[in-house]
C-alpha cells in the first residue's frame, strides 16, 4: 500500500509539471537519445500541451502564460487559437512518433 502511494504520488507530481520537464524525466529514465527530429517533435508537442491548456482554461483565448511558455509564438495576447484537421493530423503523428521512442526506450531498458 505504501509503495502504491509513493508511485501514485510520483506520477501525480510528474504529470503536474510542464511538458518539457515531463519529457526530460522520461528521456533520462529510459535513456532516450536526442535527435533533431525528436527535438522538433518535443517543441511541437509542448505547443500542443499549451494549446490544450488554453482550450480547457481560457476557451481558446491566448493568455500571458501561453506566451511565456512559448517564446516563439506568432500569436498575440487575446487571439483565439485555431485547431484544424491539418494541425490535429500533425500533432497525432508527433504523439505517435514520441510514443515509439518511449516504447523503444522502455524495451531497451527492460532487456
Amino acid at each position: 500500500l505504501a509503495k502504491e502511494f509513493i508511485i501514485e504520488r510520483h506520477l501525480d507530481d510528474l504529470f503536474r509539471k510542464n511538458f518539457n520537464d515531463w519529457y526530460e524525466e522520461v528521456r533520462k529514465n529510459l535513456n532516450i537519445k536526442k535527435s533533431d527530429r525528436l527535438s522538433q517533435v518535443i517543441i511541437d508537442l509542448s505547443e500542443l500541451y499549451q494549446r490544450r491548456n488554453l482550450l480547457v482554461h481560457t476557451d481558446g483565448i491566448v493568455s500571458n502564460q501561453y506566451l511565456q511558455n512559448l517564446k516563439n509564438s506568432s500569436l498575440s495576447l487575446g487571439d483565439m487559437i485555431d485547431v484544424d484537421s491539418i494541425y490535429l493530423d500533425r500533432q497525432i503523428n508527433n504523439l505517435e512518433f514520441l510514443g515509439w521512442f518511449v516504447y523503444d526506450g522502455f524495451l531497451n531498458r527492460s532487456l
